[in-house]
């Protein structure tokens, strides 16, 4: 028998490499342990080493009748990432267990080898939702031509949920070749498809999808409407304007919303004639946001449409015009607020005379 003297000796005599070893043979005889606790664990903390040198004993207990140890396996053989495990894990793909299907559809994103698309494209169909996002997410961050393709030919699947995944996941990567088959998308009888590859062309930003999107504006959901004014605000054309005032009369806030923070962002003086016809609407709702694209847009040619504005019946417009009036600031129009300093309307006055302090406060730097 060894003193413990000479097992001290011997310990210390072996290198990081030699107790590495020795724990990945004593962790795989754990793999057969009779507690199913003892096999997943002996499974995460091999992982958590992360040696090729386990692969071989792991992949056995891919076999596991306990679906908790099959997840611990799983995810150990995502940690080590050896492509010697993908046709396991593509099989895991599969499992009866829906915790260790979504682990291995991340484990094998992870990866990231062309061979695990198809599989990942089939996952698209698992009748767990979270499972579905995964894949799509798992071929979105792959982002290989194969894995592309392979997205954009589930945009005509039977299914609606593959199709409306498949556009997600488009939607993350910048992809001209996409463009096609997301306008047909638009059209999708499905309202998740629609609003996913309205979100998609917002992302690849081309004015080849400008068509599509405004027409897109008319679709009868409003968050496939406002996905598209956001699309539309992203890509910049001036030729989105007429269809982007028009949502200013929508009756879905979201889409006032989208479709004011496109104006703004594009810019434009040519919308502001449609925009000054927008101030005088009677819901003040709506007045407002045209206020709202009026003062950051801050053009002079809107200034005489306002000051036509000044005497308008609705004390809401010409509330929100004295606003727009103090934000583009001319010395000019100082006469006409003072006049509105006497309006009937309380709101009116307290704008005026805040507008009137605000250009003067300008003039005198």
């Amino acid at each position: 028998m060894l003193s413990v003297k000479s097992v001290l000796a011997t310990r210390k005599s072996m290198t990081n490499k030699d107790h590495i070893e020795t724990a990945i043979s004593y962790l795989t005889e754990k793999l057969e342990d009779t507690n199913e606790i003892v096999r997943a664990k002996a499974a995460e903390a091999l992982g958590n080493i992360g040696s090729e040198v386990a692969v071989p004993e792991l992949l056995k207990v891919l076999e596991d009748p306990d679906g908790y140890v099959r997840l611990y396996v799983v995810e150990a053989l995502g940690n080590i990432g050896s492509e010697a495990a993908i046709l396991e894990l593509l099989r895991a793909i599969q499992d009866t267990d829906e915790n260790v299907r979504k682990k291995a559809v991340e484990v094998l994103g992870k990866i990231g080898s062309d061979v695990v698309v198809p599989g990942l494209l089939k996952a698209l169909e698992d009748s767990y939702i979270t499972i579905c996002w995964s894949a799509a997410k798992a071929l979105n961050k792959i982002n290989l031509e194969i894995a592309n393709l392979g997205l954009i030919k589930a945009l005509e699947h039977p299914k609606d949920n593959v199709r409306s995944y498949a556009a997600y996941a488009l939607g993350k990567v910048n992809l001209e070749v996409a463009i096609p088959g997301l306008l047909k998308a638009l059209k999708d009888y499905d309202r998740d498809v629609r609003r996913n590859a309205a979100e998609a062309l917002g992302t690849i930003c081309s004015e080849a999808a400008i068509t599509g999107l405004l027409n897109a504006l008319e679709d009868s959901d409003e968050y496939v409407q406002a996905n598209a004014a956001e699309a539309l605000s992203k890509i910049g054309s001036e030729a989105a304007i007429p269809g982007l005032i028009k949502c200013l009369l929508k009756p879905y806030e979201i889409v006032r919303i989208r479709a004011t923070e496109a104006l703004i962002n594009i810019g434009s003086e040519v919308a502001v004639p449609e925009l000054l016809e927008v101030l005088k609407h009677p819901y003040k709702e709506v007045s407002k946001k045209a206020a709202t694209v009026l003062i950051n847009i801050g053009s002079e040619a809107a200034i005489p449409g306002l000051l036509n504005a000044l005497k308008h019946s609705n004390q809401n417009v010409r509330k929100n015009a004295v606003e727009v009036l103090g934000k583009i600031g001319l010395e000019e129009t100082i006469a006409s607020l003072i006049e509105a300093i006497s309006d009937v309307d309380d709101s009116v006055r307290l704008s005026a005379i805040n507008a009137i302090g605000k250009i003067c406060s300008r003039c005198k730097e």
